[in-house]
């Protein structure tokens, strides 16, 4: 877990992931560069209270995977990585067809693509579960 708004943390974040880590990064929303976010796993931003509270609050922009569906942070980035090279409309969705000839994915614990993209906790179906979107903050 990195905790941090410095974009300067981005080649660490990437190195740590070459060698196989899972990063969760956490920021503050409105004062974290978009590809600090992008550079990590998953991503919690931090919603600043007004000064008097002298607190934060934290809110998920991507939930963590169900425990109890056996997706391993390996596939969850190689659902990620296929959505990003996977053609989008203008609000984000792909096609799941494109999305699944992209991921590859030969060894899921889940037969349904579509389910296994629901049950990661990164993406949103629509359309009878033609579509897919990543899910943001």
């Amino acid at each position: 877990v990195i905790v941090t708004n410095d974009s300067d943390f981005i080649t660490p974040i990437q190195l740590l992931r070459q060698s196989g880590a899972y990063v969760h990064g956490v920021g503050i929303r409105g004062k974290c560069a978009s590809l600090l976010q992008e550079s990590c796993d998953s991503f919690d931003l931090m919603i600043e209270r007004s000064e008097s509270s002298h607190a934060t609050a934290t809110q998920a922009t991507r939930a963590y995977p169900d425990p109890s569906s056996n997706i391993s942070a390996k596939i969850i980035k190689q659902l990620i990585d296929a959505y990003q090279v996977t053609e989008k409309s203008k609000h984000g969705w792909v096609n799941l067809s494109s999305m699944r000839i992209n991921a590859d994915i030969r060894n899921s614990p889940v037969k349904k693509f579509s389910t296994l993209l629901k049950n990661s906790g990164f993406f949103e179906l629509a359309d009878s579960n033609k579509l897919a979107r990543l899910l943001k903050s």
